[in-house]
C-alpha cells in the first residue's frame, strides 16, 4: 500500500473511532444508570439482543469466554431481571438464555439514544456533505459485508 493510501485508510479508521467515542459519550449516562456489573455483562445483553435466544455455549463463543464463565454471567443477568434461562425441550442438557422484556427495553433505550444523537448530527450536514457521506458509507457497508477473501500479498 502506498503512503498516501495508507494515510487515508488510517484517517478513515481514526474518524470512525471518533464517531464511536462521541456516541459512547452520549450513551454513557444511560450505561451508568443500567445496573449491570461489568462491560462483559453489557456485551452479553447486546449479543442476546442481536442473536438470541442462544445456548450458553454459543453465547460463550460469541463473547470469547469459557462456558462456565458464560453460565455465571447469565446467572447474574437473570438475577438482575434482564435475562431468562430455559432448558431446550428436546435436549435438557442444553440451556438457552434470552432477554426478558426488561433486558430488551434496556438495550433498546441505549440504542435509541445513540441513534437519536446521530440523527441530529447528520441532519445538520449540508446536502453536498450528506450526499458524500452516504456514498462513503455505502462503500464501507459493501466492503464490510462482502465475504472475506485471501489477504493481499505484500
Amino acid at each position: 500500500m502506498d503512503q498516501d493510501r495508507e494515510r487515508l485508510v488510517s484517517r478513515a479508521v481514526e474518524l470512525q473511532r471518533e464517531i464511536v467515542r462521541a456516541m459512547r459519550a452520549v450513551t454513557a449516562p444511560n450505561w451508568l444508570e443500567l445496573e449491570v456489573p461489568t462491560a462483559q455483562h453489557k456485551k452479553a445483553l447486546f449479543v442476546l439482543a442481536d442473536h438470541g435466544p442462544l445456548t450458553i455455549s454459543t453465547l460463550a463463543q460469541q463473547l470469547g469466554i469459557e462456558n462456565l464463565a458464560a453460565s455465571y454471567l447469565v446467572e447474574r443477568l437473570v438475577q438482575l431481571g434482564f435475562v431468562k434461562r430455559y432448558e431446550d425441550p428436546l435436549d435438557r442438557r442444553r440451556t438457552f438464555a434470552q432477554l426478558t422484556a426488561q433486558g430488551a427495553e434496556a438495550v433498546g433505550r441505549l440504542r435509541c439514544d445513540a441513534l437519536e444523537h446521530l440523527w441530529e448530527r447528520v441532519e445538520r450536514l449540508g446536502d453536498a456533505d450528506l450526499g458524500m457521506l452516504c456514498e462513503g458509507l455505502d462503500a464501507l457497508v459493501a466492503a464490510t459485508t462482502e465475504p472475506a477473501g485471501p489477504l493481499p500479498v505484500a
